[in-house]
């Protein structure tokens, strides 16, 4: 319920109300989610950091290969700068000056609600140099890029985030969770080794932490 995650059972009308009350025009509710249906879809709302939605992140889960899809650009929503969780987790990241960075926002939802308040995702996308500004805004010094199943899973992915926040002076670390395509197995990797053993992960690049 913190998270606003939703189920769409029908068409896309049904969101209108609460999409006009967040400030959106019905000009701009078509653009984002068309007209047609998204049944069986899960709904995660993309926020900033005042809690007002921004574009929504879907999740059709009726098939067992999860499609994942993010709604386009607008004028409010920018895929290349905004964060999923930034709403739940600034407060938290901001304080620590460290962030866990997923490219999955079903995947970081679901440790989120575990308790990992600590957790930002890109909307599906690649991590750019506008979501590097996000970070630097926070103050944040330490990234954990959490590699799996659907998080910067090729090597190319995951080489050009680390550049990118190499070049933010951002400490770098990575692990990697395997089978995190499976919700069960994202609870029991995260919780066990991310929550507790963060300091561990592999060291890419950066001052090791005291």
């Amino acid at each position: 319920e913190e998270l606003g995650i939703g189920v769409c059972p029908g068409p896309v009308d049904s969101l209108y109300p609460c999409f006009i009350a967040n400030g959106y025009s019905q000009e701009m509710i078509h653009k984002v989610f068309g007209t047609g249906p998204l049944i069986d879809c899960l709904t995660i709302p993309v926020r900033n950091g005042a809690g007002m939605t921004l574009g929504l992140f879907f999740v059709k889960y009726n098939t067992n290969d999860l499609k994942k899809w993010a709604s386009p650009d607008t004028e409010v929503f920018d895929s290349s700068r905004h964060f999923f969780g930034m709403d739940v987790c600034r407060k938290r990241v901001a304080k620590e000056q460290r962030v866990i960075l997923l490219s999955d926002p079903y995947a970081a939802a679901i440790l989120i609600d575990k308790g990992l308040d600590m957790c930002l995702s890109t909307a599906g996308t690649e991590l750019s140099e506008g979501h590097i500004r996000e970070l630097t805004n926070l103050g944040v010094r330490k990234v954990i890029l959490l590699r799996d199943d659907s998080s910067f899973t090729t090597d190319e992915s995951f080489r050009s985030a680390s550049r990118l926040i190499k070049g933010a002076r951002m400490e770098c670390r990575a692990t990697r969770c395997i089978d995190c395509g499976i919700p069960a197995a994202i609870v029991r990797w995260g919780i066990r080794h991310v929550m507790e053993d963060l300091n561990n992960a592999e060291l890419v690049f950066g001052p090791k932490s005291n």
